[in-house]
């Protein structure tokens, strides 16, 4: 496992900060390896790893559990804004800037319960109109609308779950264009080792990650020639 490492910080010119490093391991794995392996590492030990590196790592059978802390980030930042006084620009600017733009990494990988989605529309669709828990205001006009492009009369705010699949079609089109990155490497040998990633198939227990990606599949086909 050293060795490892150091063939991999020779290679990447990285260090690997062991401080901050973790292990978790199998139940299959005997405790005595448990312990030469995390003196030969110098590194701690978990029960299991939560998050990597800010991505949820187990997936239970609730996604929207799972999901909440994106819920939370997006409601963290919105809260703050409330409390102070900002014009429409100024809340288009922050919508679009700020809170739609914290989702993109997650949303990159991973595939958003839609029922997470619509709670996050509508949160950000609150926020627009200056509503609270305190005041209600009325909604002159609805969220699908003002997410279509400014030359189709909207604002181009995102649809949370298109802009989610859109996102999906892009890891997806890396994928078939063949990027030669360590994802596509990773996933073609795991999944598709002997076709292309055009025909490949869901396979036995795959990722959520991988599952996520082919199911933006049908949406880079129908804009694809």
């Amino acid at each position: 496992m050293v060795e490892v490492l150091k063939r991999y910080q020779d290679s990447s010119g990285q260090m690997v900060n062991l401080d901050k490093s973790e292990a978790s391991f199998s139940q299959n794995v005997a405790e005595s390896e448990k312990n030469l392996i995390r003196n030969k590492m110098g590194v701690k030990t978990i029960e299991a790893h939560t998050k990597y590196p800010g991505l949820p790592v187990l997936f239970g059978r609730s996604k929207k559990v799972v999901f909440s802390q994106v819920i939370d980030r997006v409601w963290k930042k919105v809260k703050v804004w409330k409390e102070k006084i900002i014009s429409r620009a100024g809340k288009e600017v922050l919508i679009k800037s700020v809170a739609q733009a914290i989702l993109t990494y997650v949303m990159g990988y991973l595939r958003l319960p839609k029922e997470c989605c619509k709670e996050i529309d509508e949160l950000l669709a609150r926020f627009w109109c200056g509503s609270s828990k305190e005041e209600r205001r009325i909604h002159w006009m609805s969220w699908s609308k003002m997410a279509k492009a400014e030359s189709s009369e909207g604002l181009g705010f995102r649809v949370i779950s298109d802009f989610n699949v859109s996102l999906l079609g892009k890891q997806y089109w890396r994928l078939l264009t063949g990027s030669s990155s360590l994802l596509e490497r990773v996933f073609k040998i795991r999944y598709c080792p002997r076709t292309s990633i055009s025909e490949a198939q869901v396979g036995y227990r795959p990722s959520y990650a991988w599952r996520n990606i082919l199911g933006a599949r049908g949406a880079v086909e129908l804009g694809s020639r």
